[in-house]
């Protein structure tokens, strides 16, 4: 309810590809990040990276790193 699981992260990280190469987001000039009703990320799910060998865990926290990068990289506001 709280928390970005893997599979959140790879989501994320495929948006932003799309938003950084599909032409039908060259004229975006704001992008608007929202959750849904009763739920906030706090982060990374725990539980789950509890779950991952040193070297998936690393992979993962790298796949977040870079899609924040892009995502702070694409020019429009994002909110």
């Amino acid at each position: 309810k709280n928390a970005f699981s893997g599979k959140m992260m790879a989501e994320l990280h495929d948006v932003v590809g799309a938003l950084e190469h599909d032409s039908a987001f060259a004229d975006a000039t704001v992008l608007f990040v929202k959750g849904t009703p009763d739920f906030f990320c706090a982060g990374a799910d725990l539980g789950v990276l509890g779950g991952f060998s040193r070297e998936e865990g690393l992979h993962m926290s790298e796949l977040m790193q870079h899609s924040l990068e892009r995502l702070r990289g694409l020019p429009m506001v994002s909110v």
